[in-house]
């Protein structure tokens, strides 16, 4: 899990440096082969909530600064990264649908595995994958269309864009980072300050095809709440 977080935001500072604190090591204790650490570089920052606009100009800083620079142009990241403490399959792939799919299995698959079959669970991960990913992410890369992948955070949320207390400008960290399109950064949790701050992005930047279909594409990494130890799952709104 360190190496992950270490990895990841590595990629971030690489791309963003002014807006990553820079991570400096991880390991493991000697004395304690149970307990790991991850260090970065110290940043005093102010415990304020970022402006929508802000959000929207730190995110694209970072996606506008990493595209087209994945290895061969790949979907993926080159170690597993976790949300929380569950671990993202980001094994590399040529396609964001694939990348998508792949991520959201293994997912389903660990809820499966700690809390046993559920039903109606079953019934919406058989339409979530036959019907809801087809229709909205391979139109994107159908008759001639393609996405250039660039760098996601994937797990921006309040806690973890903070801005500078010398500058204001804000800082991006621990993130859970792979090569992905820029939109799928717009799954993060549906609150009103998101879908603004999603407005503001799409203000800057040229929304996909298929976002025309719907207003707002629920997630349905929404639909597996973390609790402690284990995942459940929750009516998407």
């Amino acid at each position: 899990m360190m190496k992950g977080s270490f990895e990841a935001d590595k990629a971030l500072h690489e791309a963003i440096p002014r807006r990553v604190p820079k991570p400096v090591a991880w390991g493991t204790y000697v004395c304690d082969p149970d307990i790991h650490f991850y260090m970065a570089e110290f940043v005093e920052m102010r415990d304020d909530a970022s402006s929508p606009k802000d959000w929207a100009a730190a995110v694209l800083d970072l996606h506008l600064a990493s595209m087209g620079k994945s290895p061969g142009g790949q979907f993926g990241f080159h170690v597993t990264t976790h949300l929380a403490n569950v671990p993202v399959d980001n094994s590399w792939t040529s396609s964001w649908e694939a990348l998508w799919a792949q991520q959201m299995k293994s997912l389903f698959d660990q809820e499966e595995s700690l809390n046993g079959p559920d039903k109606t669970l079953a019934e919406l991960r058989t339409a979530y994958f036959e019907k809801a990913i087809p229709r909205y992410l391979r139109p994107l890369e159908s008759d001639g269309r393609s996405i250039t992948p660039c760098l996601i955070h994937s797990d921006l949320w309040l806690g973890n864009i903070k801005p500078r207390a010398s500058t204001g400008e804000l800082c991006v960290f621990d993130s859970c980072a792979y090569w992905g399109h820029n939109e799928g950064l717009s799954a993060i949790p549906n609150r009103l300050w998101a879908r603004i701050a999603n407005g503001s992005r799409a203000q800057l930047t040229s929304p996909s095809a298929t976002t025309k279909d719907i207003s707002w594409v629920p997630s349905a990494r929404r639909s597996i709440r973390a609790r402690p130890n284990s995942w459940t799952p929750t009516q998407a709104s």
